[in-house]
């Protein structure tokens, strides 16, 4: 090997050092940045020592469904302070996927808009059917927060996992009637 080729070799190994270490310098102050905003969030949302102070619509609410005078269905719900749904479906099987989550938003004062996706599931096998459906909330809470009224309507059965891109029957016209349900302390240990 020459001295010109061994040059131009150290002089390539110190410019790929080079691009690597200002790369990896990026990737730290990207990585730094982020922690900082997790750590702004979570700072924030934790800042409250009782979130349902913050929302009423946080904690573990008894829905009533119903089509005109007609009960439907009754599901036990939570509502997370970061915007998170979780239902339990009490008409469904467990082996048909009865937990599913959706998604929430404020509208405005006590009044929020619910997103919630799910898949349809065989009654027989317990196994997904290849379609999904989804349903939306709109739903106030009253003033003492203990209950909420609203109205849901939704699409499905749609095939495929995406009942949002899909075409499917869709419904309206449901009321919803929810009770808070509160930790008896009473009646703890």
């Amino acid at each position: 090997m020459t001295l010109a080729t061994k040059s131009t070799s150290i002089t390539r190994s110190a410019k790929l050092f080079k691009s690597t270490l200002g790369y990896c310098a990026n990737l730290a102050m990207a990585g730094s940045i982020a922690l900082a905003v997790l750590a702004f969030g979570a700072s924030t949302a934790s800042a409250h020592g009782d979130p349902a102070e913050v929302e009423p619509i946080v904690g573990l609410w008894e829905i009533t469904v119903s089509f005109g005078s007609t009960v439907v269905d009754n599901v036990f719900t939570g509502w997370t302070s970061d915007g998170l749904e979780f239902d339990q479906d009490t008409s469904s099987p467990i082996l048909t996927g009865y937990v599913c989550y959706g998604h929430w938003i404020k509208l405005k004062d006590n009044t929020y808009g619910l997103t919630h996706p799910f898949f349809n599931y065989s009654p027989v096998t317990g196994i997904w059917d290849g379609t999904s459906g989804y349903f939306n909330y709109t739903v106030t809470v009253s003033d003492d927060g203990k209950t909420f009224t609203g109205r849901e309507n939704g699409k499905g059965p749609v095939t495929g996992p995406n009942p949002y891109t899909g075409a499917g029957a869709t419904f309206s016209g449901v009321n919803l009637s929810a009770t808070k349900i509160e930790v008896d302390k009473s009646l703890l240990p």
